[in-house]
C-alpha cells in the first residue's frame, strides 16, 4: 500500500510538471508518468480521487481505464467542475 502511494505520489508530480504546458488531454494521457500511473493498477483509484479532492486535475481518463466505470453523463462531459464532481459522487457511494 505504502510503496505504492509513494510511487503514485511522485509519478503524478513529475506528469503535472512535465505536462503543465500542454492543453491537449490526448498528450497528456501519453506522458509516460501518466502510463506508469496506470500500469499500477486499480489500487491507485483511492489515491487519484484524493489528488481530485485536493488539487482537481484531469485524472478522468485513468478513473475509466482503472474502475471500468464512467458515472460522467451527456450534460457533464466536456464541463471540468461538473465531470470531477460526478468523479467525486462516485467515489462517495463506492466508499473511497
Amino acid at each position: 500500500g505504502n510503496f505504492i502511494q509513494q510511487r503514485f505520489k511522485e509519478l503524478a508530480r513529475r506528469w503535472r510538471e512535465e505536462t503543465i504546458a500542454i492543453s491537449s488531454p490526448q498528450k497528456r494521457y501519453l506522458n509516460e508518468n501518466y502510463l506508469r500511473i496506470l500500469r499500477l493498477g486499480e489500487e491507485v483509484v483511492p489515491f487519484i480521487i484524493n489528488e481530485l479532492r485536493r488539487k482537481p486535475d484531469d485524472w478522468f481518463f485513468a478513473l475509466r481505464h482503472l474502475t471500468g466505470e464512467n458515472p460522467v453523463t451527456d450534460e457533464d462531459r466536456g464541463d471540468f467542475r461538473r465531470v470531477t464532481n460526478a468523479w467525486l459522487r462516485w467515489a462517495q457511494e463506492k466508499r473511497l
